[in-house]
């Protein structure tokens, strides 16, 4: 049953009636005074003293307007409830009129019911037509408030209520007001954004846009967004926010490489998203986010200028409207064309992966008509040229493939790498090695961001407009650097580990403080290694790429504040204040847990035993003297063993004396 009443899915369930409480009446139902006092707990239009208290016409669910939908839940049904509570006296104390003979005898209330139903009421397909509860929606709209979209909703909220009703599931499943399904997630969900975020389109969402873009930048103190139109009508936002403020500002790699990828399907609208990051040893860092309304060269370039009124004064580690030494992208001709107009002085080049991609994709295109068997040895040449060792191999290699009979059999593939070899600048290997590539040849890293973005930031779903697609940037994709960030800083996520292999640490040459000679670890040759821009001269780390050379030189003169290859102390104090702001933390915060004493750390501390009133305070004597303290004995044969392993005074070091004091600490009694 339900009210007699129009309005919405959720306005039917309710009753609409008049409900006055008289003065005797008992007085825990409402809250009211000495008079006559309307209910607040119900819905009431007038307050006219000649209606009855309470006035009620139900009817059954199945007896709706006509509709022309196949899965209408109406089927005319008669059958109704009509409630009715009179009152005794009129206003003014005046008794009642009414002819009726039941309120002579004192009977108020009034109930006539039609329980004859034109349908089953107990089927599981009558339970699917009812409305949904109030409870039920409220419960949907905390999951929607926690992040979930309207299918992970429906999917979560049946697994709760799964586990919350055991074997009677079966039957809570079939009824629509505890169940809802799928389809009004999607409704409710569209209601409920549209509440938050305004129009999905048009001037007002513009409107709404710009508004909020103002709050926020009013709320960090700083421009971090800025919505513009271009000449042709296109709409551009340039987002920096201040955690991609300071990894321009502390960030060296910033302004060395520009990682930049786009994509679209974000939201309703399909506007384009480009994202700009940098790369660290925990992975990709975010450098800005643009977001337009069409991929063309003006669109692009106009964003780009637009980013560059953002930026922090020390944006590109210093560089400013210089840009990024190096930008790679994939093969979008108007994407580099911008950034060419915008970052001149930047070395544009492209990812292996995609030209290799793109050239799978050629040699496998129908229209070009290549046999099956060609294509794999053909793509095997190519590669042979991406990843040449020198450049005379690389033209070699070159040489030999346009003379191979399989490409002269294929005279628009001879044509096709011409094209491609006359840009060999821009995705040749052995021609990058000047570059601050630092060994990345590819776009993994914004491959990878893409991925968050559209995992942990769109959970796979489209934003409902653009103002909630900005909004998830300044929120959600920023939280998760944080917290990415956090947990290295924290040392709960190991960043990237090299070790220094077979080189002989010993035969290093060090010729200041940041210029070394090392050894070749396979051969007679000897590189040289620049630690303060992490640099070797071998065939790594000729373009920056952490080696195997500059892992030995740190090891062995225990350098710590180098180039931010690893997670080192220096680099997670870096990334905490990145994701913090500057936050304060404890001095020895980011020490390991071991405690590393030398002999000096050692001196004069006490050792307690059975009767240490009997004793004086033992001091530690220098482990290479192989001696215990007077009055103490070995509880075994650990310290023993220990001690014929100690080197000589001229290699002794810390570590060694933290092993013994810890050692000394557990093994030793004292004697009687």
């Amino acid at each position: 049953m339900e009210a007699v009443s129009p309005g919405t899915e959720t306005e039917r369930s309710r009753c609409y009636c008049r409900c006055y409480w008289e003065e005797e009446e008992e007085e825990d139902s409402c809250d009211r005074g000495d008079t006559e006092e309307m209910c607040d707990h119900a819905i009431v239009q007038d307050n006219l003293s000649n209606y009855p208290v309470l006035k009620v016409d139900l009817r059954c669910q199945h007896n709706t307007h006509t509709s022309t939908a196949k899965s209408s839940k109406n089927t005319s049904c008669r059958a109704f409830m009509y409630l009715i509570l009179k009152r005794q006296t009129y206003s003014k104390g005046l008794k009642s009129r009414s002819e009726d003979p039941h309120i002579k005898e004192g009977y108020y209330f009034h109930a006539v019911i039609n329980n004859s139903h034109n349908h089953r009421v107990s089927c599981a397909a009558a339970l699917a037509k009812k409305d949904v509860s109030k409870e039920t929606t409220e419960k949907l709209k905390k999951l929607f408030e926690g992040g979930h979209s309207p299918a992970s909703v429906h999917d979560t909220f049946k697994y709760d209520l799964q586990e919350q009703e055991g074997s009677n599931y079966y039957f809570a499943a079939a009824d629509r007001s505890v169940c809802p399904d799928r389809d009004y997630c999607y409704r409710l969900y569209k209601k409920l954004f549209k509440d938050a975020y305004g129009a999905p389109d048009g001037e007002e969402m513009l409107s709404d846009l710009q508004k909020r873009l103002d709050s926020y930048n009013q709320e960090q103190g700083d421009v971090c967004a800025k919505m513009a139109r271009t000449d042709e009508g296109q709409l551009v936002i340039a987002i920096c926010t201040p955690l991609m403020k300071r990894v321009h500002a502390k960030v060296r790699q910033s302004g060395e490489m520009l990682f930049i990828d786009s994509t679209g399907n974000c939201d309703c609208q399909n506007h384009r998203l480009f994202l700009l990051l940098t790369h660290s040893s925990v992975g990709g860092l975010p450098l800005g986010v643009l977001i337009t309304t069409s991929e063309s060269q003006p669109t692009i370039t106009a964003a780009l200028q637009l980013f560059s009124t953002i930026l922090p004064e020390d944006g590109f580690y210093g560089r400013q409207e210089k840009g990024p030494q190096v930008i790679m992208t994939d093969d979008c001709l108007a994407l580099r064309n911008s950034l060419r107009a915008i970052y001149s002085d930047a070395t544009l080049i492209l990812c292996a992966f995609h030209l290799a991609q793109a050239t799978w994709r050629w040699l496998w295109s129908s229209h070009h008509g290549l046999l099956k068997g060609h294509r794999s040895q053909l793509m095997r040449s190519f590669q042979l040229l991406v990843y040449a060792d020198t450049p005379s191999s690389l033209a070699e290699n070159y040489r030999m493939l346009i003379e191979d009979p399989v490409a002269k059999g294929h005279p628009e593939f001879i044509k096709h790498l011409a094209d491609v070899y006359g840009r060999r600048e821009e995705w040749a290997i052995c021609l990058q090695s000047g570059l601050p590539t630092r060994g990345h040849h590819t776009n993994n890293y914004a491959q990878s961001a893409m991925r968050v973005l559209k995992d942990k930031v769109l959970y796979r779903l489209k934003a409902y407009n653009i103002t909630q697609l900005v909004d998830f940037v300044h929120t959600r994709l920023e939280a998760h650097y944080i917290r990415r960030l956090t947990d290295v800083a924290n040392n709960q996520v190991r960043g990237e580990e090299r070790t220094a292999g077979a080189v002989d640490c010993g035969a290093i040459v060090k010729e200041d403080e940041m210029n070394y000679i090392v050894p070749s670890s396979t051969g007679p040759e000897r590189y040289h290694v620049s630690m303060d821009i992490g640099f070797c001269s071998c065939p790594h780390g000729i373009s920056g790429q952490r080696c195997k050379h500059q892992v030995a030189v740190e090891k062995m003169f225990e350098l710590q504040d180098t180039f931010p290859h690893t997670s080192t102390i220096t680099t997670r104090k870096l990334y905490h204040e990145i994701a913090t702001g500057g936050m304060d933390f404890p001095e020895d915060w980011f020490q390991s847990l071991l405690l590393r004493l030398s002999y000096e750390d050692t001196a004069g501390i006490s050792c307690s035993g059975p009767t240490p009133s009997a004793l004086d305070p033992v001091e530690i004597q220098p482990p290479h003297s192989h001696a215990l303290p007077e009055g103490i004995s070995c509880g075994g044969d650990a310290h023993t063993e220990f001690c014929e392993d100690i080197p000589p005074d001229d290699t002794y070091s810390a570590h060694y004396a933290g092993l013994y004091y810890s050692l000394i600490k557990l093994s030793i009694t004292y004697c009687p």
